[in-house]
């Protein structure tokens, strides 16, 4: 009864000093979850990066809004913009087609939207902060697209 006794106040003194052990070790971080912090956009100097864009070969183009669509969100627009009317950072996308061609005279509306597609800071909506990014590595077929779903949205 005695050996019984003593071999469970070891086994606590060894749990004991293991704990002191484990908890006297160096204190690692934990990591800091990550916030959002968007940047604002910079207008680019198109011509001093080599990108270039030609409005008249976007608004020929004959634009695909189911590619366009998947652009949207690959491309992370809807994380700023819904399709609808809500706001989340960016202004809602419903109606975009018949607003777009009244915001910036004398651009139509497509001219209107690939140039907010493109140089985001080029106009920048009441109300809003210049957050958005420019996107590079669209072609002027990917901008058409991307044009051709706004238009197509109610």
């Amino acid at each position: 009864m005695v050996r019984l006794k003593l071999a469970g106040f070891v086994a606590i003194l060894a749990i004991a000093a293991s704990t002191v052990v484990a908890c006297s070790a160096a204190i690692q971080p934990t990591a800091t979850p990550p916030s959002f912090a968007p940047t604002p956009a910079l207008s680019p100097d198109r011509e001093a990066s080599g990108q270039q864009f030609q409005i008249s070969n976007i608004l020929v183009s004959q634009g695909d809004p189911v590619h366009g669509e998947s652009l949207f969100v690959s491309q992370a627009c809807s994380g700023c913009h819904r399709t609808d009317s809500e706001t989340l950072t960016g202004p809602g996308m419903s109606g975009i087609a018949q607003r777009a061609g009244e915001r910036k005279p004398p651009l139509s509306a497509e001219e209107y939207m690939a140039e907010s597609i493109l140089d985001p800071t080029a106009f920048v909506v009441e109300g809003f902060d210049p957050l958005m990014p420019s996107i590079v590595g669209l072609s002027d077929q990917d901008v058409a697209d991307l044009i051709a779903y706004l238009k197509s949205l109610p």
